[in-house]
């Protein structure tokens, strides 16, 4: 139950960006590209800005036997101090690769800031005490009042835009988080915490921000907003499951990073497997009934034909080795590794940015292309985290999980080049193929749980 809720927690904030694009895109494409721009600033001053997230204050807590209370009045300084300084370098840089006015990206970034620094607040002390159903009535209450604000927007004559939606859920955030963390924070004793550390854990998170929104920086600013607005519907699907997977699993192998960790972990390995098969489960289910939908006429695909493209993408690469690389991730991550995050990603930013001039200076450049530059690439750093995991002992791979990732990538490589054809304009041509390979897929991730269950 735990991981459930905590997974509502996770997954609830790209489900509410997808209900208000989905909504506004048939009705204006050029409001909707507006609206994911700016959001995508939002996400510079939540994920970077916020200093650390979510698992890293756990990690700097459990590292110096200290409670998360303490940690957080140690690093509330640090967070203060990064956010002022990142949001102020930042703005010009913003408001120019985006569009945005300078007053605009100024106040997505100070909104993004405040709400990411709230939530990791929460999560990090709820989450320590277990208090999944707090956080899971938290993200609902915020992720429903934003979608409200934003839909209300377009319905009402009142003069609400989705500036105010992101606004008001900044403020409920912040309001919840001192109405539960004062007192905790006040009491808690006055702790030194390693600069060292808490810069890298910083570094690392700039670094995987960049990662995860390198290819929307480029569609918005080589390609377009309306283009971003289609990239954005179809892709909250896949980042749904990959946070609600992630989360399930995050329950578990919560005290990755503690001593106790060793007894544990033949135990964890066997229920960690059998989320992520879910997760497979859903991806395939949600690729193959869209697919139907495509085979059916229904009314909503001409609308959405490009989202359904993207969302086609970025599951296939899911299913076949992204699960994969989402569970090395994840233990790496609450393992609190810094060094090779760091410069594998900064490799990968590098290479990847290369390739999407290469392909732009060719005029080749399209969502088809930098998805599956992007996904490929991103696969390839998360192998190398396999090496330290392994080498480590915080996990032990067999032939059979080596099989299963080599059948599921056959897969779903026909999935993708189907994708990619679609792209183009064939997406009723190959609606059967792509419908195939992910009942195939679908069939790999529930025999095996079918067949551990009755065994």
């Amino acid at each position: 139950m735990n991981g459930i809720l905590n997974a509502i927690w996770s997954g609830f904030r790209p489900i509410a960006l997808l209900a208000v694009g989905a909504f506004l895109l048939p009705l204006d494409q050029e409001g909707a590209g507006k609206f994911y721009t700016f959001a995508l600033v939002w996400t510079v001053g939540y994920s970077l800005c916020a200093l650390t997230l979510d698992r890293h204050v756990v990690v700097i807590a459990q590292r110096s036997s200290h409670t998360t209370a303490e940690a957080l009045r140690a690093l509330l300084p640090w967070w203060i101090v990064f956010g002022t300084i990142a949001c102020s370098l930042l703005v010009i840089p913003c408001s120019r690769l985006s569009g945005l006015a300078v007053a605009d990206a100024a106040l997505a970034l100070g909104v993004g800031t405040l709400a990411g620094m709230a939530e990791a607040a929460l999560w990090s002390s709820l989450a320590e005490s277990s208090r999944y159903g707090a956080l899971a009535a938290i993200r609902t209450t915020t992720s429903v009042a934003f979608v409200f604000c934003s839909i209300g927007w377009l319905l009402i004559s009142f003069p609400v835009s989705h500036v105010h939606a992101f606004a008001l859920e900044a403020i409920l955030l912040v309001a919840i988080a001192g109405i539960v963390l004062f007192s905790p924070i006040a009491r808690a004793a006055k702790i030194e915490l390693n600069a060292k550390t808490v810069v890298g854990l910083w570094f690392n998170r700039a670094i995987t921000y960049l990662s995860m929104q390198l290819d929307a920086w480029w569609t918005v600013v080589a390609l377009s907003p309306i283009l971003l607005a289609a990239y954005r519907i179809g892709t909250p699907l896949r980042s749904f499951i990959l946070l609600l997977t992630a989360a399930l699993v995050q329950t578990l192998v919560f005290k990755i990073s503690s001593a106790e960790w060793t007894a544990i972990r033949s135990r964890v390995e066997a229920s960690v497997q059998k989320v992520v098969s879910n997760g497979v489960a859903v991806s395939s289910g949600i690729a193959s009934a869209l697919a139907v939908c495509v085979i059916l006429k229904l009314d909503f695909v001409a609308t959405f034909e490009t989202s359904i493209v993207v969302a086609w993408l970025v599951l296939s690469f899911h299913s076949g080795v992204g699960w994969f690389g989402m569970l090395g991730s994840t233990l790496l991550s609450n393992r609190g590794a810094i060094r090779l995050p760091i410069i594998a990603t900064t490799v990968s930013i590098a290479i990847r940015s290369f390739i999407y001039a290469v392909l732009l200076s060719m005029d080749a450049l399209n969502l088809a292309t930098l998805i599956v530059s992007t996904e490929i690439l991103v696969f390839g750093t998360q192998l190398l985290y396999w090496r330290q995991i392994v080498r480590e002992g915080l996990w032990e791979l067999t032939r059979s999980d080596y099989a299963l990732l080599g059948a599921r990538s056959l897969m779903a490589a026909g999935a993708i080049v189907a994708s990619v054809y679609a792209s183009g304009g064939g997406i009723g041509q190959v609606s059967w193929v792509i419908l195939g390979c992910h009942l195939a897929l679908l069939t790999s991730a529930i025999v095996p749980i079918v067949w551990k269950r009755e065994r």
